[in-house]
């Protein structure tokens, strides 16, 4: 039977090392940090060859996907976008930690102007559904998707096998985890083996 393997893989560093900030939607380059040290993974170990690339449509991930497979053209997906987190986005938990709604977002809320879990957990999945469905009926059965953190986190925490919360798909920047797509699994709800982080 027939499956389909999946890369994903966090983008480069868009901050500096060990600070914390709410970096959704906001368009920011790759560090030349973040750059270094991807092009050090690179060096070390090469990624393993597939057969097409696909990113979130932000520049950090398209620049993750240029040092990562400069060979293959990466194609961006537009719903596999980090989430929006509207009023604290750009901002760290020191600026925030004075404000009423960020204590109640860190609650489970909502971030203010921006976009709730549930609905970027359903945007996230609905998203790579589509792009695997894509990816099945045009016979690509490796491929590599240079991601948000936060976007691999969604997609694992709903698709994942073993079951786990979101924060166990924690990854840091450059790795991420394989997953093994078997069809008549992955068809009776989406579900699919993560058989290795890296």
């Amino acid at each position: 039977m027939k499956t389909y393997t999946v890369y994903l893989i966090r983008h480069g560093r868009e901050s500096r090392p060990g600070e914390v900030r709410y970096v959704g939607r906001t368009d920011l380059p790759l560090t030349d940090a973040g750059v270094a040290e991807l092009q050090a993974l690179v060096a070390q170990e090469p990624y393993p060859p597939v057969q097409a690339v696909y990113t979130g449509p932000l520049l950090r991930c398209r620049q993750t996907a240029e040092i990562l497979y400069p060979h293959l053209p990466a194609t961006p997906v537009e719903g596999l976008t980090e989430c929006d987190f509207g009023a604290f986005e750009n901002k760290t938990p020191q600026e925030l930690k004075d404000d009423p709604a960020y204590a109640e977002w860190l609650s489970g809320g909502d971030p203010p102007g921006g976009e709730s879990n549930e609905r970027f957990f359903k945007r996230t999945v609905v998203a790579f559904a589509a792009l695997m469905e894509q990816v099945m009926a045009a016979g690509q059965t490796e491929i590599a998707l240079c991601l948000h953190g936060g976007s691999i986190m969604a997609i694992l925490a709903q698709c994942g096998l073993p079951q786990r919360k979101p924060s166990d798909w924690f990854c840091q920047p450059g790795h991420g985890f394989v997953m093994r797509i078997t069809p008549g699994v992955w068809m009776r709800g989406y579900k699919a083996e993560v058989v290795a982080q890296f």
